[in-house]
């Protein structure tokens, strides 16, 4: 049996949004062996579709009630779609270990530039 190593956990912010929606979504990171150290160490959230990146973002992991959080914050104006997420955290580690974390974009107003 596979056993996952790093994951992600969706904070309940829920991962569906519409074009333009600057709604905060936070995720917690997880290390299945407890033994990292990367709260304020420098990450890069990547949002892609078919092995292109739609969207990159650089922020810090943040200790949010002893956690290890991500806050992701859509400052563009994407495709409606599926994308999935991707976090890489000081160049070394990649969370999550699979594709399980995904985020919905829905049509909105501010997206007809893409209809």
């Amino acid at each position: 049996m596979q056993t996952i190593v790093l994951n992600v956990l969706n904070l309940g912010d829920g991962n569906r949004i519409k074009q333009g929606d600057k709604s905060v979504m936070r995720y917690q990171l997880i290390d299945e062996n407890d033994e990292l150290s990367i709260v304020g160490k420098v990450e890069v959230v990547y949002l892609y579709k078919s092995s292109k990146i739609i969207y990159k973002k650089e922020t810090t992991v943040e200790n949010i009630d002893d956690k290890d959080v991500v806050i992701v914050k859509i400052d563009d104006i994407l495709p409606r779609g599926t994308y999935m997420l991707e976090i890489v955290v000081d160049d070394k580690y990649v969370f999550p270990s699979d594709e399980s974390e995904k985020i919905e974009v829905t049509k909105s107003i501010l997206g007809r530039t893409f209809e």
